[in-house]
C-alpha cells in the first residue's frame, strides 16, 4: 500500500480520494475528510443585521437544539437550577411548561441514541419517519458526508425567500448575548467546558468520531446560515481578510481532547504540506485508479 512518511506523521491512502488516512508516530490512524484542511473557521458570536433586524449570529446556528446522550441530559438535569438564571425568559417559561425536561423525548435517533434537546420558545418540526432514520442510520458516514456536500453544492441558494428567513426559535440554553448558558456557566466555575459541554456544540461544526477513528465535516446548514453567519459562509477569500485561522487549528481543543495533541500535530503538518501541494495524492491512491 502506498504511503508518505515525514517526521510528524504517516499519511495512507483511505477507500475514497476525498479522505485520507492520517497516523501520527505513535499509532493513532484517523480517516480525514480531505476538504476540511483548507477551511477557515472561528466562532465568535456577534450582533448581526438581518433584515433590519439585530440579531445575534449565534441564533442562525443554534435554533434548532441538538442531539445529546442520556449521560450528557443527566450532566445538565443534576446543574439546571443553577443553569436557570442565565436563561432566557421564554427558555424558563418553557422548562416550567414541561417540567424541566430539556429534550424532546419523542424526537430520538435510535441509530446514534440521541435525543434532540428542546428550543424555545416552541418546539421546531423534526421527522418521525422511522423509515427515513433507518435508511440514514445504514448509511456509512463517509457516503452520508459525501451526498450532503453535493446536494448543497447544487442547491440553488438564490432563493430570496429562503434567503432572508430567521428562525423564531432558538436552542433552550441560548442566552440574551447569543451565548451558551452551559458554557457561561462552566467557564465562571472553573470547569473544562470541552469536557462538559454538549459534544456536538464543541465539535461543530467538525464531525469528530473517536469510537470510529474519523474526522469530517458537517455542512448541513440552512441558506439562511450560510448568507450571514461570516464563519460558515462559502466566501473563503471574505473569511481570510477577516482573519479567520484555519479550522484545524480554530477547533484544536476539540480534536486534542478526541484524539491527542500527537495525533492533532500529524494532521497540522500534514495540513500545511497538503495546501503547499508538497502531498501527491496520484501516488498514495495510485492502486485505486
Amino acid at each position: 500500500m502506498p504511503s508518505i512518511k515525514s517526521q510528524k506523521y504517516i499519511v495512507k491512502p483511505s477507500d475514497s480520494r476525498e479522505w485520507i488516512i492520517i497516523q501520527s508516530n505513535s499509532g493513532l490512524a484517523v480517516d480525514t475528510e480531505l476538504r476540511m484542511l483548507d477551511y477557515h473557521y472561528d466562532c465568535q458570536p456577534k450582533q448581526i443585521e438581518v433584515n433590519g433586524e439585530k440579531i445575534y449570529c449565534s441564533q442562525l446556528c443554534c435554533y434548532a437544539g441538538c442531539y445529546v446522550s442520556e449521560d450528557e441530559i443527566k450532566s445538565v438535569e443534576a446543574i439546571l437550577p443553577k443553569i436557570k438564571p442565565l436563561l432566557k425568559k421564554d427558555s424558563l417559561e418553557l422548562l416550567e411548561k414541561v417540567k424541566d425536561q430539556i429534550f424532546v423525548l419523542e424526537d430520538y435517533d435510535k441509530d446514534e441514541k440521541l435525543y434532540k434537546t428542546r428550543t424555545a420558545p416552541e418546539e421546531w418540526e423534526f421527522s418521525d419517519n422511522d423509515e427515513e432514520k433507518e435508511e440514514v442510520g445504514e448509511k456509512d458516514i463517509k457516503e452520508e458526508n459525501e451526498s450532503e456536500s453535493l446536494e448543497i453544492e447544487e442547491e440553488n441558494y438564490e432563493d430570496e425567500e429562503e434567503e432572508k428567513e430567521i428562525p423564531k426559535n432558538h436552542c433552550l440554553f441560548l442566552t440574551d448575548k447569543g451565548l451558551c448558558a452551559l458554557h457561561q456557566y462552566y467557564n465562571d466555575n472553573g470547569i473544562n467546558w470541552v469536557k462538559e459541554k454538549f459534544n456536538i456544540c464543541v465539535t461543530f461544526p467538525l464531525d469528530i468520531r473517536p469510537q470510529d477513528k474519523t474526522l469530517a465535516f458537517m455542512d448541513e446548514f440552512d441558506s439562511f446560515t450560510y448568507f450571514n453567519v461570516d464563519c460558515i459562509s462559502k466566501d473563503e477569500d471574505k473569511k481570510i481578510e477577516l482573519g479567520m485561522p484555519q479550522i484545524i487549528d480554530s477547533m484544536k481543543y476539540a480534536i486534542v481532547h478526541r484524539f491527542s495533541l500527537e495525533w492533532w500535530e500529524a494532521l497540522s503538518a500534514f495540513s500545511k504540506d497538503y495546501r503547499a501541494g508538497k502531498i501527491d495524492l496520484d501516488f498514495i491512491y495510485k492502486e485505486m485508479d
